[in-house]
């Protein structure tokens, strides 16, 4: 089972019966409202656009791409028919619905978008259909969508797609968290006439099972992690060849020396892979760390979370960027309120929280998705919280926003 924020409900219509996203373990899905309840414009930060008004979409999970200087994303939830949508905002937050997707061409939309020639790509994590598992679809940026491949399931194709799609010479590659021959997640390659097939199929016996996270490709290889599987069942780093050769990397030992549960992507920075895990680590509120291509790997640093421990954040979920030696992300939790922080880190270990989410009427809460660097200033998304959240529910909403470091 995956652990992303919103996601959960969708993955299990394939599965599972009886998985909801409340069965997330540590923090619940409703935004803890500060005492105080201030517009959030301090310290470089500011919201830009609340999701959830009339047919707008919302709950979303999803990272930014910049396009020509326009913002692009997906939402998990809402739109015309309530099934998620794909949005185009300004950098100040004139958003409006690209495409809303009904139950006839997939839904729930978890992962962000990939252009390629002008066109963008994604895929849904669910439907259409009884199996349920998912789409790969391609949109224009006039909002013409059509869909490209429906997933299959076990055991000739994957399932549940909910990471971003990477390109590498001329080829799109992903993964998906269910399918393949052992239904515990493929890695996939596509073409972007939609013709698909699967690379590897997980086992989970020794190497990884369950990935969430989108690739990297790095000299020939893709590079990512599966949250479960390894030794331990902490999940693993694994690098796939494009011809379909696994292998792992490092398999994760949980505890307070190692982390556990990795559902990020990784980051290339001077040859060197940096991830996230969500759990394990010295507190047991989730790491980052490096790992070299041989397989070395090493903690960078140790979250420590909230309350008791301090305004840290807990839980990093999403992809990492850098700028100049600096990694930027987000933790899911954690921060001086509990609702999720925007943090820097340096590969020496040096980590600062930049913005602590306060959740309520003038804020969002739990940034699953990573930050997008445009031109010094980072743009992301927090799922839930916000003008037009349903009063006492945390699962509708979200904000756009943006933070000057």
């Amino acid at each position: 089972m995956t652990i992303r924020l919103l996601s959960l409900t969708a993955a299990c219509a394939f599965v599972i019966a009886g998985c909801s996203r409340a069965s997330l373990p540590g923090n619940p899905l409703v935004p803890t409202v500060p005492a105080f309840d201030v517009p959030a414009t301090s310290s470089g930060y500011a919201v830009v656009h609340f999701f959830g008004k009339d047919n707008d979409g919302n709950e979303p999970e999803a990272s930014l791409i910049g396009l020509r200087g326009v913002l692009y994303g997906t939402t998990f939830g809402g739109g015309s028919s309530n099934h998620g949508t794909v949005f185009e905002s300004t950098q100040s937050g004139n958003e409006k619905v690209l495409h809303s997707f009904g139950t006839s061409e997939g839904y729930y939309p978890d992962a962000g978008l990939l252009a390629v020639r002008g066109a963008l790509y994604g895929t849904t994590e669910s439907g259409p259909g009884s199996s349920g598992g998912g789409t790969l679809f391609e949109i224009t940026s006039s909002g013409t969508e059509r869909v490209l491949h429906t997933f299959g399931g076990p055991p000739n194709d994957g399932a549940n797609p909910e990471a971003d799609l990477i390109a590498a010479n001329g080829t799109m590659y992903g993964t998906t968290t269910y399918g393949g021959k052992y239904n515990l997640g493929t890695v996939f390659s596509s073409g972007t006439g939609g013709r698909e097939s699967i690379l590897y199929s997980f086992k989970n016996r020794g190497d990884g099972g369950r990935p969430a996270a989108d690739l990297t490709y790095l000299d020939g290889t893709l590079y990512g992690t599966a949250g479960t599987g390894g030794t331990n069942g902490n999940g693993v780093v694994f690098g796939v060849t494009l011809n379909g050769g696994e292998k792992v990397l490092h398999r994760f030992k949980g505890g307070v020396r190692d982390g556990s549960s990795p559902h990020a992507g990784l980051k290339v920075l001077r040859g060197m892979l940096y991830g996230t895990t969500f759990g394990g680590g010295s507190t047991g509120q989730g790491t980052v760390f490096s790992v070299t291509t041989t397989g070395s790997e090493k903690i960078v640093y140790n979250f420590t979370g909230s309350g008791s421990h301090g305004p840290d954040g807990s839980s990093p979920q999403a992809d990492l960027i850098a700028n100049d030696g600096t990694l930027y992300g987000t933790t899911l939790y954690g921060g001086k309120y509990g609702n999720g922080t925007v943090f820097s880190v340096t590969t020496s270990g040096l980590e600062k929280v930049l913005y602590s989410f306060k959740g309520g009427k003038q804020d969002g809460a739990f940034p699953g998705a990573g930050v997008l660097d445009l031109s010094g200033t980072l743009y992301g998304t927090a799922a839930v919280g916000g003008k037009y959240a349903k009063e006492g529910k945390g699962d509708d909403g979200g904000v756009l926003f943006r933070l000057t470091p």
